[in-house]
C-alpha cells in the first residue's frame, strides 16, 4: 500500500495567509494541481513536513483578458482551462495548444499552468510559446512581489529562480500585434501522456509580407528552453513563405542544438526533428499570413 509519510496540511484562504505560511514553515511543498506532487508523495520520493494547499486563494485563480491590454492568468488556473478558453484560443493560440498537450485529459483538469512552469522540466510544453509571446510572471513572497520574464525563469533541469517562501502568483501575456503570428508544434512517440522528443514555438512579426522580427524557442533539446539566435538572423528582412529561407532557418536551428540520446530518441533524431518543426511551423505561419 502507498501509505503517505505523515505531514501537516494547511489550506490558506488568502494570499497573505499562504505567504505567511511559506515564510514560517520549513520543509514544505505547495499543493496546487498535485499531478506530480501526489505521485512523489505516494512513491516516497519526497518526505515534506508540511503541505500548503493554495487552491482556494482567489488571486491564484484570477483570469482577466481585455482587448488592447493582454491577459493575466492566475497560477492555479488549470491546463484544461487554458486549452479550452475561447478567449485564449483566439488571442494566444500557440499557448492554448501547448497547454492542451500536457499529459492527458485527467491531468489537464487538475494540473495548473504555474505547476508546468515550476516543475521546470526540459520538455515542459508551455514555456516556449509563453516566451514567444513575451510573457512575464509575478512571483510573490511575504514582503513583496517581483515581475520576471518567463524566458529568465527556468535555469536548468528542474531548476528555476523561485526563492524560498516564493510562489508563482500569475502569468502576464501582453497584447499581441495583429501582424504577429505564433505557432507551436511538437513530436512525441504518442499523442498524450508522453514526454516530448522535441517541442518548439516560432514567432514572426510581419510588415506586409516581409519578416521584420522573429523568435524561435525549442524545448527538450537542452536543460532549459533554448532561444535561437541564428533563426531570427536568417528570417529578418526576408519574404514570408520563401522556401529557400525556410530551409536555411531549419539548418540554422539544427546547428544550435546539441541534445542527448535517451529512451525516447537519439540525439541525431532530435536534430532532424528540430529541422522538420522549423519548416512545418514557418509554412503554417506563411499560410496563415497569406
Amino acid at each position: 500500500m502507498n501509505i503517505l509519510t505523515p505531514f501537516e496540511y494547511y489550506r490558506p484562504e488568502t494570499l497573505d495567509e499562504a505567504l505567511e505560511l511559506l515564510a514560517t514553515k520549513e520543509d514544505y511543498k505547495i499543493l496546487a494541481g498535485g499531478t506530480d506532487l501526489m505521485i512523489q508523495l505516494k512513491e516516497k520520493m519526497i518526505h515534506p513536513a508540511n503541505i500548503i494547499d493554495v487552491t482556494q486563494i482567489p488571486e491564484l485563480n484570477e483570469f482577466a483578458i481585455k482587448d488592447g491590454e493582454g491577459a493575466v492568468i492566475g497560477g492555479c488556473t488549470t491546463d484544461a482551462f487554458c486549452e479550452f478558453s475561447k478567449e485564449l484560443r483566439d488571442k494566444y493560440p500557440a499557448f492554448s495548444i501547448a497547454a492542451g498537450e500536457i499529459g492527458g485529459p485527467q491531468v489537464r483538469e487538475m494540473g495548473t499552468i504555474a505547476g508546468n512552469l515550476a516543475n521546470s522540466g526540459p520538455s515542459a510544453e508551455t514555456p516556449s510559446s509563453l516566451i514567444c509571446y513575451d510573457a512575464k510572471m509575478t512571483l510573490a513572497k511575504k514582503g513583496g512581489e517581483r515581475v520576471v520574464d518567463v524566458k529568465d525563469f527556468i535555469t536548468g533541469n528542474r531548476r528555476n529562480i523561485l526563492e524560498e517562501g516564493e510562489l508563482i502568483k500569475n502569468i502576464i501575456l501582453p497584447e499581441p500585434a495583429a501582424t504577429t503570428h505564433v505557432k507551436y508544434g511538437y513530436v512525441a512517440m504518442r499523442r498524450m501522456m508522453e514526454i516530448d522528443i522535441v517541442n518548439m514555438s516560432i514567432r514572426v512579426d510581419l510588415d506586409g509580407d516581409t519578416i521584420k522580427d522573429a523568435k524561435c524557442v525549442m524545448g527538450s533539446v537542452a536543460i532549459r528552453p533554448l532561444i535561437s539566435e541564428k533563426v531570427p538572423e536568417v528570417l529578418k528582412g526576408t519574404k514570408i513563405g520563401d522556401e529557400a529561407v525556410i530551409a536555411k532557418a531549419a539548418e540554422a536551428a539544427q546547428s544550435e542544438v546539441h541534445p542527448i540520446s535517451d529512451i525516447r530518441a537519439t540525439a541525431e533524431y532530435r536534430v532532424d526533428v528540430v529541422g522538420a518543426l522549423v519548416r512545418k511551423l514557418l509554412r503554417e505561419i506563411a499560410a496563415e499570413a497569406k
